[in-house]
Order: C-alpha cells, then sequence, then structure tokens
C-alpha cells in the first residue's frame, strides 16, 4: 500500500491577496494535508491561515493527541505564534481542515483516514465499490463561520454566538455521474466549540479530500452558481496519483471551467489524501 498526499490553493477572482493556504504532512509514512481559509474581512487573516496550518504540524501525529484535543492545541501555538509578530488576534480568524492516517485495527484492517473541520468547507471521499463521490458540506446559515480563534476564551466564544448564532447544517451528498443520488440537511446546534469529525475505511474509500467553502464559489458568465456536484466531479476526477496529483488535476479542471466561462470568485484551497496498491498508480 502506497500513500499519496497533495494540496493546491488559488486566489479567487474578487480577492486581491489569497487568504487560503495548504500544506503536507507525511511522519513515518503518515500522510496528511492541512488546509485553512482566513477570513475576508479580518485583517491580516492570509497571515493567520497560514499560522494555523504550520502551527498544526507538531501535534498531527503527536501520540495521545485525540481529535478533540488537536484544536486546542493548534490554537495555542497560533496565538504565540500571532502574538510573535505582533499580528492582531482577529488574524487567526480562518477555518482549519485537516485530513490524517490513522493506524488499522480491528474495524479497518487498511487503516483509514480520519477529517477534522472547524469552520466551513467541504470534505470529498471516492468510494471504491459503486465509483461515486462521498461528500458532506459545512456550511453556516448566517455566512459567519466559527473560527478556532474564538475558543480562545469563553466571552470570546459566547460573543459569536450572541452575534451569529448557534446553528450549522452538514449537507450529505452521494454524487454519481455529476448527479445526486441523495441528500440529506442536518441542522446542529452547538454551545461550544465546532470540531467535525469523520472517518473513511481504506477498504472502502481511495481518495479523501478536504476543501475550502471556496469549491462553492463557482459562478458562470451570467454570475449565476455553478452546481457544487459538476464542480466535485471535475475535482475529484484524478487519473493517476503520482507527484502532485492535486495540483494536476485542478489545473486541468480550472481551464476546462474557464473555458465554459466559469470561475470561482472565493479562494479556493484543496488538499487530498489517496491509497495505491502494488500496480497501481
Amino acid at each position: 500500500m502506497k500513500f499519496h498526499n497533495d494540496v493546491f490553493f488559488r486566489m479567487g477572482s474578487t480577492h486581491r491577496v489569497c487568504q487560503d493556504y495548504g500544506l503536507t504532512l507525511c511522519d513515518n509514512n503518515r500522510p496528511c494535508v492541512v488546509i485553512s481559509d482566513g477570513c475576508s474581512t479580518a485583517e491580516d487573516s492570509d497571515f493567520g491561515s497560514r499560522i494555523l496550518a504550520r502551527c498544526s504540524r507538531p501535534y498531527i501525529y503527536k501520540d495521545g493527541v485525540s481529535d478533540k484535543v488537536l484544536p486546542s492545541l493548534i490554537l495555542a501555538s497560533a496565538t504565540t505564534c500571532a502574538a510573535a509578530l505582533t499580528l492582531p488576534v482577529e488574524s487567526l480568524s480562518a477555518t482549519l481542515l485537516i485530513a490524517r492516517y490513522l493506524e488499522p485495527d480491528l474495524i479497518a484492517l487498511l487503516g483509514s483516514i480520519e477529517t477534522v473541520v472547524v469552520g466551513d468547507g467541504v470534505v470529498a471521499a471516492h468510494c471504491i465499490a459503486d465509483d461515486s463521490i462521498h461528500c458532506w458540506e459545512y456550511r453556516f446559515p448566517s455566512g459567519a463561520p466559527y473560527y478556532l480563534r474564538y475558543d480562545i476564551d469563553i466571552a470570546t466564544r459566547n460573543g459569536y454566538f450572541q452575534r451569529f448564532g448557534n446553528t450549522y447544517h452538514v449537507i450529505k451528498r452521494i454524487l454519481k455521474n455529476m448527479t445526486v443520488v441523495s441528500e440529506t440537511i442536518l441542522e446542529v446546534n452547538f454551545n461550544g466549540s465546532m470540531v467535525e469529525t469523520l472517518v473513511f475505511d481504506l477498504g472502502r474509500y481511495d481518495t479523501v479530500a478536504v476543501m475550502s467553502d471556496g469549491i462553492t464559489s463557482f459562478i458562470d458568465k451570467k454570475q449565476i452558481s455553478v452546481q457544487l456536484p459538476y464542480i466535485l466531479s471535475e475535482v475529484m476526477g484524478f487519473k493517476n496519483y503520482e507527484g502532485d496529483f492535486v495540483q494536476r488535476r485542478l489545473k486541468r479542471a480550472l481551464k476546462k471551467f474557464e473555458l465554459q466561462e466559469f470561475q470561482h470568485y472565493d479562494d479556493l484551497s484543496i488538499g487530498a489524501i489517496a491509497v495505491t496498491h502494488q500496480g497501481e498508480t
């Protein structure tokens, strides 16, 4: 079994600075991808997204760090780093999406990929059995996602809830041949930290990707939204996994979209982990 991981990020058509960022990590053949999407109205959030992503690296595979503890450790480190750079705490107004490998257990004999999401964005996975794409879209009705920085203290967290409410939606879709086979919308009420986790058995899934909400920002020449199933079908259409496989796929997909006069107005970042077996590429 061989692992592949790669990231891609690009500025949106309405932005002057790219506030999305992504990085890869491979620790003892354990792959990981991290992406972060800075808030467009927060000062220096392009720095903040990079700080959050970089500060995640020491903790991704640190012994004893669970998915629930991981974000708080990253936040503590990022807060210290931002202060050292004399950046305002608002610079850390950024989402955080992580995909990391988990060792085999009695249920997932080949191991699994776990995703950890704080904020909005999309998780997508390719199901081997029927060549379908399973995706989860995290969306906030207020338009203001819950950022990790709101966990700095209780007063900051409560300030968010008073201003924006305590509800977000999880939209689960199964896509096949650019068609939505099923769709379920779950409304989540929360009063503490937002940490969404999923685990994908590598016996069932061979590719798992995390994406900023820029993936939902494609519009056509008439300023009409392009449906996410079509965009995801193109973005997840990997031909092989060698080298910079995410960058190759996105460059090809974006070239096709440009010919169709589609563009993403928001910054876009995507990170993916894939597994191949002997004889595959």
